[in-house]
């Protein structure tokens, strides 16, 4: 009795903890380790003149590889999601950072720049910025843009 309660009292709490951590982060995931040359080789299913094949210990083997199959399989899907997430993140922040510089060259007051993160929102401050000076050159159609 005090042997099955103290065996009960392990599994739940590894049972709680290893559920700490999924309930306050519901993305967080299990990661796959991959053990490079665990289990068993094939020699072992023969005896020691080679006659008698070990039944027992084929299956076992089989079974030892069909888990370390699935588990490589599990570390590939995930390997792969995560670089699909940073490929996305590395998209967004190229996006993010992309800056555009437009200009108006008028032939008396100078040139007016204006940079954002759109082409719209450049194309705006270069007008803008040509507007409180010199209004009659400041046209959309001599905006002038370039990605900086």
């Amino acid at each position: 009795m005090k042997r099955w309660f103290t065996l009960s009292a392990i599994a739940l709490s590894l049972f709680v903890q290893s559920n700490i951590g999924h309930a306050d982060h519901p993305k967080q995931r299990r990661v796959v380790h991959i053990q490079v040359g665990e289990g068993a080789g094939h020699e072992h299913l023969h005896d020691r003149d080679r006659r008698n094949y070990n039944f027992k210990a084929h299956r076992y083997y089989n079974r030892e590889l069909r888990r370390r199959v699935r588990n490589l399989e599990e570390a590939v899907r995930q390997m792969q999601a995560d670089i699909d997430l940073l490929l996305l993140e590395n998209q967004k922040l190229k996006q993010a950072n992309a800056q555009y510089a437009c200009y108006i060259k008028t032939p008396f007051d100078g040139t007016f720049l204006g940079k954002g993160s759109t082409l719209i929102e450049a194309t705006a401050e270069a007008l803008n910025q040509c507007e409180q000076k010199a209004m009659s050159w400041c046209q959309e159609r001599k905006v002038k843009c370039d990605k900086a």
